[in-house]
């Protein structure tokens, strides 16, 4: 089963990478930002249906994957944002002893 949940998915990228290929030049770059999502969530969501072992035969799992993933979702967001702040409060200023040391 994972096996070939794993082979849907590269066809479905290969596929929108075709597409891609297809589009306008004016349209390139909304496609391409669509395409992203769009594998950004095939990836994730085929993640999170895997590891919680979802079966997506019934739609009583498919319900329980769509919160598994939802949550998922906000833990992921809510981790990037911790991760943002505490990179943008770092202190990134270049110390000059530690450039004429490097120097000499």
């Amino acid at each position: 089963m994972i096996s070939g949940m794993w082979f849907v998915v590269a066809f479905i990228i290969i596929a929108v990478l075709v597409i891609i290929k297809l589009a306008n030049e004016k349209q390139a770059v909304a496609i391409k930002v669509l395409v992203i999502l769009f594998v950004f969530f095939t990836i994730t969501a085929g993640y999170v249906f895997i590891k919680n072992g979802v079966n997506i035969k019934s739609s009583s799992e498919v319900m329980m994957g769509a919160k598994a993933y939802f949550a998922w979702l906000d833990k992921f967001f809510d981790n990037s944002k911790k991760v943002a702040g505490y990179a943008t409060k770092q202190d990134w200023s270049i110390n000059n002893t530690q450039v004429s040391k490097k120097t000499k």
